[in-house]
């Protein structure tokens, strides 16, 4: 499971959806690894956005999600388990709208706060092909990077539609504690998003 946050800043034509000055809203966000070792994951999305004027704008980031790693282990190759990638990024974005259509450009950065859950399989597998008791799995906090494009669609003066295509690039350490000892790896947890959702005006 994971939780991913869009934040998108747009301009407001009378009686549209971005006058408000917050709307609030939910969606469905999929992440597709680049890594071959990760796989694909799809949650709830919480979506939100401030009214603003066209042009260029600070923008922040909260796009927290979970991605899936296999590994190696020995012989075989198993489920290592769920990296919770959490990152607070900021940085800056241009928005520009026709009619009803909002579009917002962003690149941003910042800090990760990572943590990692081993999974049954990967336990299993060090007893089997390593003979080793696999103890934990910790993954270390890391840069992060976000570029995306946002669309909304206002529906009416309450309601709006949003469509998200980004790329995220998250690199995380982890270290594998066996009861023999430990070693460290590096997950490459870069990802292609895509999201749409609905936002619903607060006021």
């Amino acid at each position: 499971m994971f939780a991913a946050v869009a934040i998108v800043a747009a301009p407001a034509p009378a009686a549209a959806q971005t006058d408000s000055t917050l709307s609030l809203g939910g969606g469905v966000a999929h992440y597709h690894p680049i890594d071959d070792d990760a796989h694909d994951s799809t949650g709830f999305a919480i979506v939100y956005r401030f009214g603003r004027p066209e042009g260029w704008r600070p923008a922040v980031g909260f796009n927290w999600f979970t991605t899936r790693f296999d590994a190696q282990v020995g012989d075989t190759k198993a489920e290592l388990g769920d990296l919770r990638v959490r990152p607070i990024m900021g940085g800056y974005g241009y928005t520009m709208r026709r009619g009803r259509v909002s579009v917002s450009a962003s690149a941003i950065g910042g800090v990760a706060f990572n943590s990692f859950e081993p999974s049954t399989s990967a336990r299993i597998a060090y007893a089997d092909a390593l003979n080793r008791v696999l103890l934990d799995v910790k993954a270390a906090n890391s840069l992060v990077g976000r570029t995306e494009v946002v669309t909304w669609y206002d529906l009416n003066a309450r309601f709006g539609l949003m469509a998200v295509v980004g790329y995220i690039a998250a690199r995380p350490n982890v270290t594998i504690i066996t009861d023999v000892g430990s070693e460290k790896r590096r997950l490459t947890a870069d990802s292609l998003k895509f999201q749409v959702g609905v936002g619903y005006s607060i006021f």
